[in-house]
């Protein structure tokens, strides 16, 4: 088995991918074809990581922007209330400076503060920046939805 180390090289996620796409047609090519995802499986651990998710996320991490894809939990705050759910729509807007994303909750929140009225959401579709943060505000000028780390 081979041994990955604890501390993780500093690599860009195009990098990865592309080193993925050179290693699939390089197998391929030898009569032993992977998939995509067994290619960036290889990768990550040719690399150092445990496996692709940990790469992904920690290249993530280390350039400051948001790798969002559907299929992933995410969590945040929306309307001021926290939440956690599964990322069912991602959609790049501007050149990549926004992103729509829709948001499948595990639990429904109450986008309502009055005490006599509810309205709980169970899915919610936002426009994000890069670091997360709703471009729409709320009245107290806070943002609706700020996805955590």
């Amino acid at each position: 088995m081979t041994n990955v180390s604890s501390q993780q090289p500093s690599a860009s996620l195009t990098n990865l991918k592309r080193q993925a796409k050179n290693l699939k047609l390089a197998l391929s090519e030898q009569g032993k074809p992977v998939s995509h995802s067994q290619a960036l499986e290889l990768v990550a651990r040719q690399n150092g990581y445990k496996d692709w998710n940990s790469a992904s996320a920690l290249c993530e991490k280390q350039s400051g922007k948001l790798a969002l894809q559907a299929g992933r939990q995410v969590q945040g705050e929306y309307m001021g209330q926290s939440f956690k759910g599964k990322l069912i729509a991602v959609k790049a807007l501007g050149q990549d400076q926004f992103m729509q994303i829709t948001v499948e909750l595990d639990e429904a929140v109450d986008v309502v503060e009055f005490e006599s009225f509810s309205n709980f959401r169970k899915r919610i579709t936002c426009t994000l920046d890069r670091n997360g943060v709703s471009t729409s505000v709320h009245g107290n000028g806070l943002p609706h939805m700020r996805l955590l780390r």
